[in-house]
C-alpha cells in the first residue's frame, strides 16, 4: 500500500471501528508520538491502541474524513486530514465539531507505520 492510500484507509478504519485495521498501520510496541486535540500526549503504541478500544466502547459519535494533502519519499510520508466528528456531550446534547489531523508515517522494513498522529480543532471565525 502506498502512502496515498493508506492516510484515507487508516481514518476509514476509524469510520468503522474497526480495530484490527487499525492495528496494521501502528507500531506493535514501543514510541509512538500521538497529541490529541484536547492536550492529551501518548508517547507508546499499546496505549494509542488502548485509546481506540476505550473510544470504540461509545457509539454516540460518528466520523468523516476527507485528505487535505499528502507528501512522500521513499522512506517517510506525511498527510492532513480533515474530519468532522459528530457526538454527544457529557448532558446529551449533539455537537460536530472539525478535526485537523496531521500524521507522519515512516517505512519500517517495508511496511508504512504511523509515527506521529497530531489533532487540532477547528475553531469558526
Amino acid at each position: 500500500m502506498n502512502p496515498k492510500d493508506i492516510f484515507p484507509s487508516f481514518f476509514k478504519s476509524i469510520e468503522k471501528r474497526d480495530l484490527a485495521s487499525i492495528k496494521k498501520f501502528l507500531p506493535v510496541s514501543g514510541p509512538l508520538a500521538v497529541v490529541l486535540s484536547d492536550g492529551t500526549v501518548i508517547d507508546e503504541a499499546e496505549d494509542f491502541i488502548e485509546f481506540f478500544e476505550d473510544w470504540f466502547d461509545d457509539d454516540d459519535w460518528t466520523l468523516k474524513h476527507k485528505v487535505a494533502h499528502v507528501e512522500e519519499t521513499s522512506e517517510m510520508a506525511y498527510g492532513v486530514v480533515e474530519c468532522e466528528y459528530s457526538g454527544k456531550d457529557d448532558a446529551g446534547v449533539d455537537y460536530t465539531v472539525t478535526l485537523f489531523t496531521t500524521a507522519i508515517i515512516r517505512k519500517v522494513d517495508d511496511k508504512w507505520q504511523i509515527v506521529h498522529f497530531q489533532q487540532t480543532e477547528g475553531f469558526e471565525d
